[in-house]
C-alpha cells in the first residue's frame, strides 16, 4: 500500500513539473517577439555608404526600407510581435528597426562564403551568412525565421549564372545546418524588365534560374528541414520595376511584403510539445 501511495505522490509530483514547464513555455512564446531575419542582396536592403561613388539621392537607393517597411505594416496590423535582426542596416524616419542582411551587390556564393570566398570580406572582415548568424547568437538574436531572395547578381556573367543553382544548393545546405530551428522562407527573383536587344537575355537568366528555386526547396522539405517557397516573381509587374530595369519603386515592395507576409502566415504554429522536444520556442507569436 505504501508502494502505491509512493507511485501515486510520484506521478503527482511528474504532473505537476510538466504542467510547470508547459506553462512556462506558454508564457514564453506568448512574450518573446518572432525573430525575422531578411537575406539577400540590394532588394532586401542597402547601405548607400557602401557605394560612395554613387550620389546618395540616387533613386535606386530608395527607399531605403525595401519591402521590409510595409512587411512591418502587415505584421502589426496582423497582431505578429516581431522583431528584424541582421548584422546591417540602420534606422530611418519611417522604420526604427533597420536590421536586415540585405549586402547590396552580393551574389549566392557571396552569402555563404563572403566576399572574399573564405569567410571574410576580403579583407579579413567576418564575412558570410555562419558569421553572421554567429554574431547574431552572441546577442541573442538567433532568427526564427529567414526571408531568402538572392540570386539576380549572378544572371551578369556566365559563370556565376551557370553556377546559380548549385550555389543556392550550397547556400541553403548551410543554412539549415547553421539555424536547424530557423523556419527558411526561399523566393524567386524579382523580374527584370530590359529591352535593348542585347540585354533581353537576362530577362529570360531570370525565369530560367527562378524555375529551379521550387523544386530544389522542396529537396530540402522532404528531407524535413522546415523550408517553404514563395513567389516573389509572380507579385511583381513590370510597371514595379525601375528604370534601371532591376530595382523596384515602392509599389513593388509592396507586392513582394504581401508575399513574405503569406509565407509567415502560412507557417504552423508551435505545438507545447514541438518547442519541448526542440528545446526552443522559434515561429509564430502574435499578441495574446
Amino acid at each position: 500500500m505504501e508502494t502505491m501511495h509512493i507511485k501515486g505522490r510520484l506521478m503527482i509530483w511528474r504532473a505537476a513539473r510538466v504542467a510547470a514547464v508547459l506553462l512556462a513555455c506558454s508564457s514564453l512564446l506568448a512574450a518573446a517577439p518572432l525573430k525575422i531575419m531578411p537575406l539577400g542582396d540590394s532588394l532586401t536592403g542597402v547601405d548607400p555608404n557602401n557605394f560612395p561613388s554613387t550620389d546618395p539621392s540616387d533613386p535606386i537607393f530608395h527607399p531605403l526600407e525595401r519591402y521590409r517597411l510595409p512587411l512591418a505594416t502587415l505584421l502589426h496590423n496582423g497582431g505578429y510581435e516581431f522583431d528584424y535582426v541582421g548584422t546591417m542596416g540602420f534606422p530611418t524616419p519611417n522604420l526604427a528597426d533597420g536590421d536586415n542582411e540585405g549586402h547590396g551587390g552580393y551574389r549566392i556564393n557571396w552569402l555563404e562564403h563572403g566576399k572574399g570566398l573564405d569567410g571574410t570580406d576580403g579583407s579579413g572582415n567576418p564575412d558570410g551568412v555562419a558569421a553572421w548568424l554567429d554574431q547574431l547568437s552572441a546577442v541573442n538574436e538567433t532568427p526564427d525565421i529567414i526571408l531568402l531572395m538572392i540570386g539576380t547578381n549572378n544572371m551578369w556573367n556566365s559563370s556565376d549564372r551557370n553556377g546559380a543553382v548549385s550555389q543556392l544548393d550550397s547556400l541553403l545546405a548551410t543554412l539549415t545546418a547553421e539555424a536547424p530551428h530557423a523556419n527558411i522562407i526561399v523566393s524567386s527573383v524579382p523580374r527584370t524588365t530590359f529591352t535593348a536587344a542585347n540585354d533581353l537575355k537576362y530577362n529570360q537568366f531570370i525565369l530560367d534560374y527562378n524555375a529551379r528555386i521550387p523544386g530544389l526547396v522542396n529537396t530540402y522539405a522532404d528531407a524535413g528541414k522546415k523550408i517553404t517557397f514563395v513567389d516573389g516573381f509572380a507579385a511583381v509587374t513590370e510597371s514595379d520595376v525601375r528604370d534601371d530595369h532591376i530595382h523596384l519603386y515602392q509599389s513593388g515592395y509592396d507586392h513582394l511584403a504581401g508575399v513574405w507576409y503569406q509565407g509567415i502566415v502560412s507557417l504552423p504554429e508551435p505545438t507545447m510539445l514541438g518547442l519541448l522536444l526542440t528545446g526552443s520556442l522559434p515561429l509564430l507569436r502574435r499578441r495574446r
